[in-house]
């Protein structure tokens, strides 16, 4: 329980440290809410007079956008920034000498930022999108296994980040890790485009990652399971499972798979920091 105790601390100051730049805050507020705007004029343009296209229909279209700028307003990356800079400055020695594990802490901290700016930056804007929009809303079971599946999509999120950080211990600079996972973010997960958009060959990659866990599988969920899904969440269907629990079993499968590979590439660039002197 004191370790516990322990690492909420760590949430209460990311919450903290969040709300210390309100400027910062509000304008990424109000960068969500224009972002968002501009999706609707661009996808407007692109759908034109068509009513569907890659098997996605312009209402469904509508409410991807909307619930994608609700799952894009919660997730914000630090741990790449966080690493980066206290490599740099050399402040990660006294982080690896706390008797505490620093990927929990690291865990502790995404996750009390997460909170704060799902409920803050997030709700706000899938909120006005939903009034503006008029957006398409789950049965009450879909929504539960949405909520579900947002959890276990930030999971995902942080455990991806987490590992991609690592390249910051022999880059020794988190620009290029930063640059790279902000195209990952923006084009592999379906936040930008849905997945169905993509040609064959790369849609065939891309549902065979982790990625699309971290957004397209819950806006899946929202809009019921009817959009194209991967080979996990196929195979889990073929078996006889609902496409939405289907959809939330590939992700727990996932963060089962991601939890052992981020662990394992601490382990192997800590002990890299360590000889080198950090």
């Amino acid at each position: 329980m004191l370790r516990i105790g322990a690492y909420r601390v760590f949430v209460h100051m990311a919450v903290r440290e969040a709300m210390a730049f309100r400027a910062q805050f509000l304008g990424s507020l109000y960068l969500s809410g224009l972002f968002l705007l501009l999706s609707y004029y661009l996808w407007s343009a692109v759908y034109g007079e068509q009513e569907e296209l890659a098997g996605i229909h312009i209402e469904d279209m509508m409410t991807y956008l909307v619930v994608s700028a609700l799952v894009q307003g919660a997730v914000i990356g630090g741990t790449l920034t966080t690493l980066g800079e206290n490599y740099v400055s050399g402040s990660i020695g006294t982080e690896l000498i706390r008797p505490l594990s620093f990927p929990l802490v690291c865990f502790a901290r995404t996750m009390g930022s997460v909170t704060l700016y799902l409920i803050l930056r997030g709700l706000p804007v899938f909120l006005l999108g939903a009034i503006l929009l008029t957006i398409q809303w789950p049965a009450p079971t879909a929504t539960i296994a949405f909520l579900i599946s947002l959890a276990q999509a930030l999971v995902v999120y942080f455990l991806l980040e987490f590992t991609l950080a690592q390249l910051t211990l022999f880059t020794e600079t988190h620009s290029a890790a930063a640059q790279l996972w902000g195209l990952i973010v923006s084009f592999a997960t379906g936040s930008l485009i849905p997945l169905p958009f993509f040609p064959d060959t790369l849609r065939a990659i891309l549902f065979a990652l982790p990625f699309q866990s971290m957004f397209y599988t819950p806006i899946n969920i929202f809009l019921g399971g009817t959009l194209e899904v991967g080979p996990i969440t196929e195979t889990l269907m073929a078996a006889g499972l609902p496409s939405i629990l289907a959809a939330l079993l590939c992700q727990t499968i996932w963060i089962v798979l991601l939890v052992p590979v981020a662990a394992g590439v601490w382990r192997f660039s800590s002990q890299r920091l360590v000889v080198q002197g950090g």
